[in-house]
């Protein structure tokens, strides 16, 4: 706009015959369009070595905080996305459409997987160095706790698999230990006796047999 405005007074300094009031007024009116755009120019530069100075200040804090992530210590890294994790490397996820919890058949992986499962978290769990970590000797009796509660579901889902007729007495037998296992286990890991859990604990074995 101000280079147009120059143009036309220059344009109209050119045009002859104009008296020399209208001249002077013309060189005026053009020293401070000149005036203007020369502090516009300097206004320009100041914002684009601003913009250049803060685009490499967020260029310097994203590198930090980059390096800053890369070198964060273990113990400092969420532990419960850390148990996530492995679960995630033995293709066990929470299902986004089961409200963030494991379906039936991640279920039963966990569950067959639950001996090499329960050492990873057992070893995870020991190394956080965080201060309000429980002792080892709770974190090691939890986890091994947990892990018979599953190596002993595991155990009852094979043998009330078993089709009509196929087990024998000692499959009742086993079964039956299993489930006094289970219960005696339940009741150590202070967990709920849910509808589900007590018809297992009451009803498997003859449910079985018929």
């Amino acid at each position: 706009m101000q280079r147009f405005s120059k143009s036309l007074v220059t344009k109209a300094l050119n045009v002859t015959g104009i008296s020399v009031e209208e001249h002077e007024s013309l060189v005026m009116q053009q020293k401070e369009i000149e005036q203007n755009i020369q502090a516009l120019l300097e206004q320009r530069k100041r914002l684009e070595l601003d913009v250049t100075q803060k685009q490499k200040k967020l260029t310097d804090a994203r590198a930090k905080f980059k390096d800053v992530r890369a070198k964060k210590k273990k113990a400092e890294t969420p532990i419960l996305a850390e148990l996530e994790n492995i679960l995630i490397e033995h293709n066990i996820n929470a299902a986004a459409y089961h409200g963030r919890k494991l379906n039936g058949v991640d279920c039963c992986e966990f569950v067959q997987l639950s001996d090499l499962l329960f050492d990873k978290f057992e070893a995870v769990l020991l190394a956080t160095t965080s201060l309000n970590r429980c002792s080892d000797d709770v974190i090691t009796n939890t986890c091994a706790l947990f892990r018979d509660i599953c190596i002993t579901l595991d155990s009852l889902s094979s043998k009330l698999r078993l089709k009509n007729g196929e087990p024998q007495e000692d499959n009742y037998v086993m079964t039956e230990k299993a489930l006094k296992n289970l219960e005696y286990l339940w009741k150590i890991a202070n967990l709920s006796f849910t509808p589900k859990i007590h018809c297992l604990l009451v009803h498997a074995t003859n449910q079985m047999r018929h």
